[in-house]
């Protein structure tokens, strides 16, 4: 009885011919595919559970540290949020309640990091 060849494929995915494989002495090894099939099962399982704890985290953090990483996030992901970010400062100058410059933060954080 022999295994079943499960080699990483150049363009992503398996294949079971190495010529469409990555090089095998750069390929990590390959999972079978019940292995596979779990750990692929297993992530969507606990996708809800660490979406709600990014939310949470980010929530938690200090506005101008929440700023900061939308900046960071919408440079990274080349989203322009110039003026939300904008309107966030100026509330922020201008005195507003830190209710109203919360909402203006996370209304720019469903852009980057929409559910």
């Amino acid at each position: 009885m022999r295994d079943e060849i499960r080699l990483l494929g150049r363009g992503g995915g398996y294949t079971d011919n190495p010529a469409r494989a990555i090089d095998p002495r750069e390929e990590p090894e390959a999972v079978d595919r019940e292995t596979q099939r779990r750990i692929t099962l297993e992530a969507a399982e606990s996708w809800p559970q660490l979406t709600a704890l990014h939310e949470g985290v980010r929530a938690d953090a200090p506005l101008d540290r929440r700023l900061a990483r939308c900046r960071r996030q919408a440079k990274h992901l080349g989203v322009d949020v110039h003026q939300p970010l904008r309107l966030a400062r100026l509330a922020i100058e201008g005195g507003r309640s830190y209710a109203h410059v919360e909402r203006r933060i996370e209304a720019i954080e469903s852009l980057l990091w929409p559910r």
